[in-house]
């Protein structure tokens, strides 16, 4: 938990003054407000942010009014931003998950209408170089704008899958506002996705300008930053990002498919702790594409919370568990394999340590929450009573041990509950969330997995 929030740097100074991207002295106008400073927001939608959210949302407020706050100064949304300079760090403009999850959580005490427009112009703008230094915007938009997905010859593929996600988080806030237009126009845009997933081989893949695919495919190929390729990770991987609708994924595998494949992976992975630069060190660009699953970078931390979607969430269970004792190490050598990237790894471990994970980033207008295999035999989650009408929010996990892994049954508020996730207003609105732990799995037990 503690590295949850230490990656995140208050910059202004006790009165409110800051220096901004143009080196000029400026004065924040809300006694309350800071500018904070960090590297990136990379994929941190499936668990930093929630757990801001659920637990401090005040630091969540703070963290959307500085985002605001340089969008005043400079024009455009940051993508971190690193003292406070625009940064192109990382790929695609995931600072909308933040505004958009915070707004959807009930954290609504910011200019709702000037975040809108901040990530409307995020998203219709192609990104550039800033006068006041650095980079902003996405840098392959107008590829992606152009064609409907980023072309091979203008730079990674996987940027096809963030822009789409990014699209349709912006799609749910604009709908929220009452931007029926804007709303409509960025989900049809947020289908994009669908250009890239080739039915011949079962895998997203690489695509030209013409239309045409990269030949030959390989599954396991091409992990880069920039150039052509997957973004630090392979078309293995990058198949199952599409955490707005992962039914799509299951439709087009097959559930059955989907299911054997996704388990492959984690087989085929635990030898490695699932940390695919584990492979090899000394190319870490290169290995992070070596393996299926790779929990050491974000583009794949959602694998385990994939079979809530397809029926068997057995079988999440068993892979979130399997994920927090072996690649969480208490040791130098295993203490943190991979890439932390500015909380959000450490974020995974803590939400899922209670049982806890968000496939859709909290973006939706109705967010929920996926559940996994908590670790403690009771949890208590108090809740900011600014924002939430509850008091606390209880996980008890009878007979959790390192081998109870699996839920047999499970209670809400005293009443039998069979669904492998919550709704966000469950959790806020207080209660208890009672589950009957084993070490055999229920295959009877969450099957159900419509909202």
């Amino acid at each position: 938990m503690y590295r949850s929030f230490c990656a995140r740097t208050t910059w202004s100074d006790v009165n409110g003054r800051y220096m901004d991207m143009y080196e000029k002295p400026q004065q924040l106008a809300n006694k309350e407000d800071v500018v904070i400073g960090c590297d990136a927001f990379w994929n941190t939608f499936w668990n930093l942010n929630g757990l801001w959210n659920l637990v401090t949302p005040r630091y969540s407020r703070m963290h959307v009014n500085s985002l605001l706050e340089l969008y005043d100064r400079g024009g455009w949304l940051p993508k971190g931003p690193a003292g406070i300079e625009y940064s192109g760090i990382m790929v695609a403009s995931h600072g909308i998950e933040l505004i958009t999850s915070a707004y959807m959580a009930g954290i609504r005490d910011f200019d709702a209408q000037k975040a809108l427009k901040a990530i409307l112009h995020q998203q219709t703008v192609p990104g550039r170089p800033h006068e006041g230094g650095g980079w902003v915007g996405n840098r392959f938009l107008e590829s992606y704008m152009k064609y409907g997905y980023v072309a091979n010859e203008d730079g990674p593929v996987s940027c096809t899958l963030e822009y789409a996600y990014d699209d349709w988080a912006a799609s749910e806030f604009a709908k929220a506002l009452g931007d029926t237009k804007s709303a409509e126009m960025l989900y049809k845009r947020s289908r994009n996705f669908e250009n890239i997933f080739d039915s011949n081989v079962g895998y997203v893949r690489m695509k030209n300008r013409d239309g045409s695919w990269v030949e030959p495919f390989d599954s396991l190929c091409c992990s880069t930053f920039l150039g052509s390729g997957y973004v630090e990770g392979n078309a293995w991987q990058y198949t199952w990002f599409v955490p707005q609708d992962v039914q799509y994924i299951v439709d087009f595998l097959g559930k059955e498919e989907f299911c054997r494949r996704l388990d492959y992976g984690f087989v085929q992975s635990e030898p490695w702790s699932f940390s695919s630069e584990s492979v090899n060190w000394t190319e870490s660009l290169a290995s992070m594409g070596a393996l299926p699953i790779n929990h050491g970078n974000q583009p794949n931390m959602q694998a385990a919370y994939l079979f809530n979607y397809a029926g068997k969430p057995w079988l999440t269970q068993k892979w979130a568990r399997a994920i927090m004792d072996k690649f969480y190490g208490d040791r130098p050598e295993n203490g943190w394999m991979g890439d932390e990237d500015e909380g959000q790894m450490g974020s995974w471990y803590t939400l899922s340590s209670l049982g806890l994970f968000q496939m859709q980033g909290g973006c939706a207008t109705e967010p929920i929450w996926d559940l996994g295999s908590p670790q403690f035999a009771k949890a208590t989650i108090h809740l900011d009573s600014k924002y939430y009408s509850g008091k606390e929010f209880v996980i008890e996990a009878k007979n959790a041990s390192p081998e109870n892994i699996y839920i047999q049954k499970a209670m809400l508020n005293g009443k039998p509950y069979n669904k492998p996730w919550l709704f966000h207003k469950d959790i806020v609105n207080g209660g208890t969330l009672t589950l009957v732990m084993d070490p055999k799995p229920n295959k009877k037990w969450g099957v159900e997995s419509e909202k």
